[in-house]
């Protein structure tokens, strides 16, 4: 994109204003000459500018928004020099700025990709490793949730039944209100829901999720803990994964059983 190049005066108003800088900026140099970079920044960027603004030397490499007359915004790149009058004092600065806009939309795609399960669309375990350090003022339920007999499945079935069993839980999961739900690999996903109890969270995953156009039922082992006020999330994870092993246990062991009795 062309380079956008402005100056400004010793009051930090915009003294020259190339062609490119007024399309980006969506104003007339009449308007602009009127006004500080400061007053054309997205209002939560404007802090960050104006720590630079009385700086001598450089600056490099500021991203930041700017806010156009119709509220829409460009993603900046910008790098700022201050310039020295006759008498050694501060007379302006001059500023380079490159629209990136287009490349801050890909990198963000691309984080929120690297966040994403390709297979069943949920987050994965990047993103709740993300979370886990947080605290909060209430309590957090946390479960662990495994598929059962999910190699079983892929050998009897096929791995495209297996695929579909995931993407299945994944969005019986996905859609309990008010809870977050992840995929962390293999058959195993968590849920975090703020504010509840151990119990709420247990009742809300259900014990299979039927998996469409099989005739399949995927039955779920579900381990809940809870971390307190004040506790980092992970705190639950270690004692939710035991439980939900516990439950597979159980769970194996009544089918066996049943079988047996049959």
């Amino acid at each position: 994109s062309p380079v956008a190049v402005y100056t400004t005066d010793a009051d930090h108003r915009f003294a020259m204003v190339n062609q490119a800088c007024r399309l980006l900026l969506q104003r007339p140099i009449e308007e602009l000459q009127a006004l500080t970079p400061h007053e054309v920044v997205a209002p939560e960027y404007r802090d960050l500018l104006h720590d630079q603004r009385d700086a001598r030397g450089s600056v490099d490499n500021l991203e930041f928004e700017v806010l156009r007359p119709d509220g829409s915004r460009r993603w900046v790149r910008a790098s700022v020099r201050a310039w020295d009058g006759p008498s050694g004092a501060f007379a302006g600065q001059v500023g380079v700025i490159q629209d990136i806009t287009d490349q801050v939309a890909q990198r963000q795609a691309a984080e929120a990709d690297a966040r994403r399960d390709p297979l069943t669309g949920i987050l994965n375990r990047r993103a709740l490793d993300e979370v886990l350090g947080r605290r909060s003022e209430q309590p957090v339920a946390l479960a662990v949730i495994d598929l059962n007999d999910f190699k079983i499945i892929n050998d009897e079935y096929g791995h495209s039944v297996g695929d579909d069993a995931l993407r299945a839980v994944a969005e019986r999961l996905d859609a309990i209100e008010g809870v977050q739900a992840y995929r962390t690999g293999g058959a195993e996903f968590v849920l975090l829901a703020c504010g509840w109890s151990a119990e709420q969270l247990e009742q809300a995953v259900p014990a299979a999720v039927s998996v469409t156009g099989t005739g399949l039922s995927a039955s779920l082992a579900v381990g809940v803990a809870v971390a307190e006020p004040g506790e980092a999330w992970g705190t639950a994870l270690e004692p939710a994964d035991e439980r939900m092993y516990a439950d597979k246990r159980a769970k194996r062991a009544r089918h066996t059983a049943l079988r047996r009795s049959a």
